[in-house]
């Protein structure tokens, strides 16, 4: 049985961090599997630099799941119940989000490039905040 079938039938047996991603909107958790693959691989080269090909291109995965993950959740959010203030205060997060990404691909090409590990546990930490303060409103 697959990740997602658990999912489906309301036992999800992934990661710990996929565990605490999910909200119980099966099209978000699936995404959010996704993205918790992308931010645990940053920690299986925990010191490679974000200059590295390797670290860059998980940084490009991540720009992209996050991109259709934050369009996916504004849409059900226009299709939900939420105040237009509760809209804004979470893709507001979503931009937030994004701009750490960009910034460490940016950061990248500094003199001053940070670790796979570093990276790791700055987006893992502000990616499960945002799921626990915003995402969980949708799983309601």
């Amino acid at each position: 049985m697959t990740y997602f079938d658990n999912l489906s039938s309301g036992n999800p047996t992934g990661s710990d961090l996929e565990k605490s991603m999910c909200i119980g909107v099966v099209e978000v958790d699936r995404i959010h599997a996704e993205l918790a693959g992308l931010i645990e691989r940053l920690d299986e080269v925990p010191q490679a630099l974000t200059s590295s090909e390797s670290v860059a291109s998980l940084l490009w995965e991540l720009r992209q799941v996050l991109t259709a993950e934050f369009d996916t959740e504004e849409q059900l959010m226009r299709s939900s119940e939420m105040t237009l203030e509760q809209i804004d205060d979470h893709v507001l997060e979503h931009n937030m989000l994004l701009t750490l990404v960009i910034d460490a691909s940016i950061g990248s090409l500094s003199h001053d490039p940070m670790t796979a590990r570093q990276l790791y546990q700055s987006i893992r930490n502000h990616v499960l905040e945002h799921t626990m303060k915003h995402d969980s409103d949708l799983g309601q």
